[in-house]
């Protein structure tokens, strides 16, 4: 049955996929422009070292921790561009010049034009820079110019941007900037707070790291550093990315350590973001399964403030949940079919009942049109379950926690309220366990 459900979602999300459009954000365009198209991937490196804490191997090469690299098979190829400075300048009397060579997400990519959209932001916040910040810094006496080149690599089912950026004025030392975006299944750019589902990514990534130093033979390069001044050092959008131990974190140059060790990357283990209850009473890989299905449960019973009891489930929360996990990606559309009996055995394959009738009538849209179940597509509100412990008995799970509302890591979340789970394993339920219950106290 899993396997069957897993192929009915993936169909479905890829024919609403097919009518997704999406505007990019517009970009200025200084002339000239010469545009290159798709040259071969660019070499990127890294030039400081990084320290080796124990237990994580060597970090001489961020990359190497970043995945896999992407390339055409994967809809992934590069476009470069060269443009000169101030506004309609020349060869002869360009006073900065800017170069930069950046991903394109074609057909092969699912979620592209999000992909694209966010690389098209990057881009115009490049050329504000430039004219903005280093232009006024070019006074014609000796070569400056910009180059930014870029890096796309995909760990742990995540995508990652690595961007390169470095500015040179004359013959003074040349400032990189590394940064990194990271995308999610669909497209959508991550933070770490959002990649990792914590709510205060900092402190935690801070410990981590602070941990790693104290472990180091190399500890004492770090001079006085503390848990506080690693945290204020992290940048949790622009400043980490997926690896497939965990998630790698960047730390500029300067910021923790003498200047001349450069910039630093420090790879922080998953499960260093999991509640205690992880390892003692569900596994790792448990928690990974559990995670979505409680997120869009715990989305369905806030949007109603009410309780879910899978026997006598409300219509507007069971058809909720579903319309989350089968719409996902799709928010561009203003529908999406799915075959009535697939969506029913998708249904059960997280309950322990069958579709109540009444999601048909009364939940949150939904209807029946002959064999087809048409879902409405509406924007999904931002909701997490926050799994703080969990008890066990045989193999019924109460896991206990908070739903949160709004996305990790930004200003707009908070606490809701208190939650409570019931849950039983079962091998043949689409995410290793059966959701009987949720209360909200």
């Amino acid at each position: 049955m899993k396997r069957f459900v897993c192929m009915f979602i993936i169909a479905a999300l890829g024919l609403a996929l097919c009518a997704c459009t999406h505007t990019p954000a517009s970009v200025p365009t200084p002339a000239p422009t010469e545009p290159d198209s798709s040259p071969a991937a660019p070499q990127f490196s890294l030039i400081p070292a990084t320290p080796a804490p124990q237990g994580t191997g060597s970090m001489a090469d961020i990359f190497a921790d970043g995945g896999t690299e992407l390339g055409e098979a994967d809809g992934v190829t590069y476009s470069r561009e060269r443009v000169l400075y101030p506004e309609g300048a020349d060869e002869a009397s360009a006073l900065f010049t800017l170069e930069y060579t950046l991903p394109v997400f074609g057909g092969g990519f699912i979620g592209a034009d999000n992909a694209n959209a966010e690389v098209a932001e990057y881009k115009d916040e490049l050329l504000t820079r430039a004219a903005e910040e280093y232009l006024p810094y070019a006074d014609g006496e000796g070569a400056a110019y910009a180059r930014v080149i870029s890096r796309v690599t995909r760990a742990g089912g995540l995508t990652n941007i690595f961007l390169s950026e470095t500015a040179v004025f004359g013959d003074a030392d040349a400032d990189i900037k590394l940064s990194a975006m990271v995308l999610d299944a669909f497209g959508e750019r991550l933070s770490l707070a959002s990649a990792a589902m914590v709510y205060e990514a900092e402190p935690l990534a801070a410990q981590q790291i602070f941990n790693m130093i104290e472990a180091s033979p190399s500890a004492a390069a770090y001079g006085d550093v503390t848990v506080d001044t690693i945290a204020l050092a992290i940048d949790i959008y622009s400043g980490f990315f997926a690896a497939e131990q965990g998630y790698g974190v960047m730390i500029p140059a300067g910021a923790i350590a003498a200047e001349e060790q450069g910039a630093l990357s420090f790879i922080i283990p998953k499960d260093a973001f999991y509640p205690e209850c992880v390892g003692e009473t569900i596994t790792a890989a448990e928690y990974e399964r559990l995670r979505g299905p409680l997120n869009d449960l715990a989305a369905a019973c806030a949007l109603d403030y009410s309780d879910f009891d899978s026997s006598s489930p409300a219509p507007y929360v069971a058809s909720t949940f579903m319309t989350r996990l089968l719409t996902r990606g799709t928010e561009d559309t203003r529908s999406v079919a799915v075959n009535r009996e697939e969506y029913e055995r998708a249904y059960y394959s997280y309950f322990a009942s069958a579709v109540p009738e009444s999601v048909y009538s009364y939940g949150d849209g939904t209807y029946a049109e002959g064999g087809s179940v048409m879902l409405p597509v509406y924007p999904h509100a931002d909701y997490v379950f926050r799994i703080d412990d969990a008890a066990a008995e045989g193999d019924n799970v109460t896991v206990y926690g908070m739903i949160c509302s709004g996305t990790p890591g930004t200003a707009e979340a908070y606490e809701l309220t208190y939650a409570s789970a019931l849950l039983t394993r079962d091998d043949s339920a689409a995410c290793g366990f059966v959701l009987i219950n949720m209360q909200l106290r």
